[in-house]
């Protein structure tokens, strides 16, 4: 119970959970994710866990509904919300976009090492110097992928690879379940044009960055869980089965992952039920 974090009652109640952790300068970190954004979740934040099990928020931490964090390996940072952390623990906040729900953060595909990638819940994708902070909006997702005006984006996994920016969008609701909408999506950014790959719910994108840089992808039709497999710049299609309807939402499903939680190991919880693939 002492490592509990729940969000306040005032000014505005909302659901709390933990959108990121990530063991970095001799502690635990993570970041809370109250699913309404600025002025919600009071008492959350960017926290530490130490080697005594201490609790402790970050005198930097800001409130906000976060899902993303990456290590930036050409500078040695930590990106976890709106928040770069050096391995000595200093904590430095891209202001400009703290008041965005941050989804994704991504290597850059032609400057790597001074630039990355945010995406964020409702399609927004910004490009960020990992020196200055400066942020720039390159993209709204919505228009370059053509999304229905009665849809509501909730983009959710996306990464670099192969020269492409992979994206995932898995609105998925009443509308798609009857076969009226198609507001979910899979795209990729390649050769400087979006090119949508399939129009249902996607969830999550990754892969390592070695290994033939292997991009996996899942999401989900009204008859299958998807996994999506790009390898040399060509994607496979392969159908799983549904361990349940309960996750035919996209509410309910934040967040399937995929995650190394092994040495040359993955875990998939795809739509309920979980697979183990190496990378």
């Amino acid at each position: 119970p002492e490592l509990a974090l729940v969000c306040d009652h005032l000014p505005r109640r909302t659901e709390g959970g933990i959108g990121a952790l990530m063991p970095w300068a001799d502690k635990l970190w993570l970041i809370t994710y109250p699913s309404s954004g600025p002025g919600s979740g009071g008492g959350t934040g960017l926290f530490t866990v130490d080697a005594e099990m201490r609790l402790e928020k970050h005198p930097a931490s800001v409130v906000g509904t976060y899902a993303n964090r990456m290590i930036h390996p050409h500078t040695n940072q930590l990106i976890m919300g709106p928040h770069f952390i050096t391995m000595d623990g200093d904590v430095r906040t891209v202001e400009a976009i703290q008041g965005h729900r941050l989804t994704a953060t991504m290597l850059h595909l032609t400057d790597p090492a001074r630039l990355v990638y945010f995406l964020t819940m409702e399609g927004l994708l910004f490009e960020v110097d990992v020196e200055t902070l400066a942020a720039t909006q390159l993209w709204d997702m919505n228009k370059e992928l053509g999304l229905p005006e009665d849809a509501q984006p909730h983009y959710k996994g996306a990464h670099t690879s192969q020269g492409r920016i992979v994206v995932a969008n898995n609105t998925y609701d009443e509308p798609e379940f009857r076969g009226e909408r198609a507001a979910g999506r899979l795209a990729e950014y390649v050769d400087g044009q979006w090119r949508i790959i399939e129009s249902t719910c996607f969830n999550e994108v990754t892969g390592r960055t070695n290994w033939d840089n292997v991009i996996f992808a899942s999401g989900f039709d009204r008859a299958s869980a998807i996994l999506r497999v790009c390898v040399g710049g060509k994607w496979s299609r392969y159908l799983l089965p549904k361990a349940s309807h309960c996750f035919d939402h996209y509410w309910q499903t934040e967040w399937p992952r995929i995650r190394e939680v092994e040495s040359e190991r993955y875990l998939m919880d795809c739509h309920g039920m979980f697979y183990e693939f190496s990378p």
